[in-house]
């Protein structure tokens, strides 16, 4: 009934309050979304050498090893042991050749076959017990792009270039624009009290809360005092919203000219006409491809830094959030680190801004598991009449004016369409 209710209100507009926090949807949720969808998981730049793994999750449940294998294969294993169902892996990142479950001592290769059995002759003696388990580790499904390492645990999950489709021609925009790509930084990680699908709301589309919200980043003169306007696009729940600005306040784009200025040739010689186009205007992009990795590329502050995150649900009030800073590759080292300080400055766990964000969005989940939650629809009606084709556009997907929530009933139904498989 919750989910009939959903979709027919979504379709006009607005959507329940109760949607945030209901443990029906969170199951639902569990089984019908994080059980199939692609899910980015890491960058290669963190796995660069033979043997590196990380430890990463794929909604509430999933515990995930993504290694580099011996052969330089990047592969993504179940982090469960094959025998008792023991946390192979307990650390978060390291280089290893191989696993040894901690209850038992089972011993999987870089591959993830078993290759070691403690006491095998006393335990098992004759019984072929590599020969039965030499599969070992539950593999997950990896593909990647740009550089972008994603998982999903459905073995016949569509080809991910399929499921991101057109807002490849976006993505691009941040993570092609020089020779060498992009490297991530570690990331940040923390677990707050918010529904995961606030922040990937967020990012994907409310550059209407800025001034409000962040109104003392006008105030202090961090950030110009700037009419948001510019473009929303949406293609298959993924979204992104491209802010123009005012080049005699910050110049276009996004200050590089400034701080890199070797930037703007590479970026016009790797991107195709019209995404230059949108680049080279743009004062800020930020996003969300469906269902939970944002991002943000932004002169927020004093200086151009670019960001991704991801919001992995732990409960439905509870999420892990988790923040790369992502720079060029081959960038100056005096830019990467004036970029990082300015991220930091803004994005980290201490700073200026992530703040103001979690602190509204802890209360926006409280709000949803009240009584009065369940009678009451939540407006998305910002940009109503602003939600015609944004004209000579070059970019694919639906396009509306900024500011606009187009974005995010776009989201909405695309998970509602998941909860409904």
């Amino acid at each position: 009934a919750l989910l009939d209710d959903a979709e027919k209100s979504i379709s006009e507009g607005r959507v329940p309050l109760q949607m945030f926090s209901n443990p029906d949807v969170f199951e639902l949720e569990t089984e019908k979304l994080w059980s199939r969808v692609w899910t980015f998981i890491g960058h290669e730049s963190e796995i660069p050498k033979p043997g590196d793994y990380i430890v990463r999750n794929i909604g509430p449940y999933d515990s995930i090893i993504l290694i580099r294998d011996s052969d330089g294969v990047i592969r993504a294993f179940s982090n469960i042991c094959a025998h008792r169902g023991m946390r192979l892996c307990r650390a978060d990142v390291g280089n290893t050749s191989h696993f040894r479950c901690p209850y038992h001592g089972w011993t999987y290769n870089d591959k993830g076959r078993l290759i070691g059995v403690s006491y095998r002759d006393s335990s098992y003696g004759d019984y072929p017990v590599l020969e039965k388990y030499e599969e070992g580790l539950s593999k997950v499904k990896v593909e990647t792009y740009s550089g972008m390492i994603f998982g999903n645990l459905n073995p016949k999950a569509e080809p991910l270039k399929e499921f991101l489709g057109d807002f490849t021609w976006y993505l691009d925009m941040m993570t092609k624009r020089t020779d060498g790509g992009l490297e991530f930084y570690p990331p940040l990680r923390h677990i707050s009290n918010f529904n995961w699908k606030i922040g990937a709301e967020n990012f994907g589309t409310d550059s209407y809360h800025f001034r409000t919200t962040h109104r003392w980043l006008i105030v202090v003169g961090i950030f110009p005092d700037i009419d948001f306007v510019g473009t929303q696009a949406s293609t298959n729940g993924h979204g992104i919203s491209v802010i123009t600005g005012d080049p005699t306040k910050a110049p276009l784009p996004m200050m590089y000219p400034i701080h890199w200025p070797g930037l703007l040739p590479l970026a016009q010689q790797h991107l195709k006409p019209g995404q230059w186009d949108v680049f080279s205007k743009a004062f800020t992009f930020h996003g969300n491809l469906f269902p939970h990795l944002s991002f943000l590329n932004t002169s927020q502050g004093r200086g151009s830094f670019l960001t991704f995150r991801t919001w992995t649900p732990i409960a439905p009030d509870k999420t892990e959030f988790m923040a790369w800073f992502a720079v060029e590759k081959d960038a100056p080292e005096k830019f990467k680190q004036k970029s990082y300080d300015d991220y930091t400055q803004q994005h980290s766990l201490a700073g200026a801004v992530e703040q103001d964000d979690i602190e509204i969005w802890k209360y926006i989940t409280k709000n949803s598991k009240s009584i009065a939650a369940r009678k009451i629809k939540l407006n998305y009606d910002v940009g109503i009449n602003n939600r015609n084709p944004v004209k000579d556009w070059p970019g694919p997907g639906l396009t509306a004016g900024i500011p606009n929530e187009m974005v995010a009933i776009e989201f909405w139904k695309k998970l509602v369409k998941y909860l409904r498989q």
